[in-house]
């Protein structure tokens, strides 16, 4: 009964599925094959399976939530910047997002969140998130 989708940012997004996907066998081996082949490991990603994202990491926040999955997992060093802000995007607007992130069922989202050499304030405002989610977050050195 489990479904996933997966979605990789960099400056702009690109997502496995646009729903998500029975977590059946083949569509595993699918998603395996997707990070193996599509992945980007350095700079923004630009393709025709891109997703522009003027407004950053809120941009893959809204399109986590139009799957409606009852967790979400973040994998982050906490720095997000958007084509709209002149620095950092500011964490009230980031925050309001995910407030908003629900299941299919009106619950809301459990936000899990794996951070890795972030800001003393960048991790403050992640711990803020996940927990306010029902969520778990853990710190990696």
């Amino acid at each position: 009964t489990s479904r996933f989708s997966i979605i990789q940012y960099a400056g702009n997004y690109k997502p496995f599925s646009k729903e998500l996907v029975p977590a059946s066998q083949p569509n595993k081996t699918l998603a395996l094959d997707w990070i193996q082949n599509e992945w980007v490991t350095g700079g923004i990603q630009v393709s025709k399976k891109t997703v522009a994202s003027p407004s950053g990491f809120i941009g893959v926040l809204q399109a986590a939530n139009d799957m409606k999955p009852d967790a979400v997992f973040i994998i982050t060093d906490g720095d997000y910047k958007s084509k709209i802000h002149t620095k950092k995007i500011p964490w009230d607007e980031i925050r309001k997002v995910a407030e908003q992130l629900k299941d299919s069922d009106g619950r809301r989202t459990k936000i899990n969140i794996i951070s890795f050499e972030a800001e003393a304030e960048d991790l403050k405002e992640l711990r803020r998130i996940a927990q306010g989610s029902g969520g778990n977050i853990r710190e990696m050195q």
